[in-house]
């Protein structure tokens, strides 16, 4: 489910007001912030705060956590995750009162924001040519949660489109190559291109110095002809650099005749289907491709 059908029960000016405020205090590299304070800020109730920062969590953009509060001083006594909570009565280091770590109204709801953009709030478009355009790592579990809302884009066009940046962000997690999607060229559109200037050597070993990768996302095995376009467009464009294998994704499979026209090319096409690049998503690893 994405992010905004989540929290439509937040107003939506409520849900700007937070945005901003949120927005500010990553510009400001803040790293907590606590409900009572957002909602002060945001000038929101705190329901519609912790049911934001709820969703944000699930999209692995922020964690949170549990300050333990004396309700004799408003001391806090510690931080915790909600699954390391003390058990029983603990007691206030600064005026001695004991309490019950159990009680929430002894809470003090907080959250780690792990963002390392300026937008919590972006729809997936924005937030895969985000991560895809400024190779910035993507915070666990944020491969995971962006493929889950790839998979629920309707509409099939769209759906091929956000597939190639997607995979432009998982090549982009690799240090010393360059990522290029949507290039244009006289043979028409490559969906991504990965050229290694310090390529780690798995890389080198597997792609050699650049590869090109084709993803398709039909609803069913694609046949042949996607095939031929891709190896004639490849072995026209990739003629100055060592390519040891170009990598053809379709996530529906491939015909039998489309694994036939993938055999005997001058550059070798490396297939991958649904399984394996799943696979690839869940470890976060872009290495998994040599390893399928």
């Amino acid at each position: 489910m994405s992010l905004s059908k989540k929290i439509e029960g937040v107003p939506e000016k409520d849900r700007k007001r937070l945005e901003s405020s949120l927005n500010e205090l990553v510009k400001k590299n803040a790293s907590t912030a606590t409900v009572r304070d957002l909602s002060s800020e945001a000038g929101i109730d705190e329901e519609y705060t912790v049911a934001v920062l709820e969703a944000l969590e699930d999209e692995g953009e922020v964690q949170s956590m549990v300050e333990l509060s004396c309700p004799n001083c408003d001391c806090i006594y510690s931080t915790h995750s909600t699954q390391s909570l003390p058990e029983g009565h603990v007691r206030c280091d600064l005026c001695g009162n004991q309490f019950d770590s159990a009680e929430k109204r002894n809470w003090r709801l907080t959250f780690e924001l792990r963002s390392n953009h300026y937008d919590f709030f972006s729809d997936f478009s924005e937030t895969v040519r985000y991560y895809c355009m400024e190779s910035a790592s993507i915070p666990e579990p944020g491969l995971i949660s962006l493929y889950e809302d790839l998979k629920s884009v309707e509409s099939p066009s769209k759906r091929g489109i956000e597939l190639d940046y997607y995979v432009g962000i998982i090549f982009s997690q690799i240090e010393g190559v360059n990522v290029v999607v949507k290039e244009q060229t006289e043979t028409g559109e490559l969906d991504v291109i990965v050229k290694g200037y310090n390529p780690p050597g798995w890389f080198a070993d597997f792609f050699g110095l650049s590869t090109m990768v084709e993803n398709k996302w039909e609803k069913s095995p694609i046949s042949p002809g996607y095939v031929h376009q891709f190896c004639g467009q490849s072995e026209t464009y990739i003629t100055d650099s060592i390519c040891n294998r170009i990598l053809f994704i379709s996530i529906n499979g491939f015909t039998d005749k489309a694994m036939n026209a993938a055999e005997g090319r001058s550059i070798p096409v490396f297939t991958v289907e649904q399984a394996g690049f799943e696979r690839v998503v869940k470890s976060g690893d872009p290495r998994t491709f040599s390893k399928l």
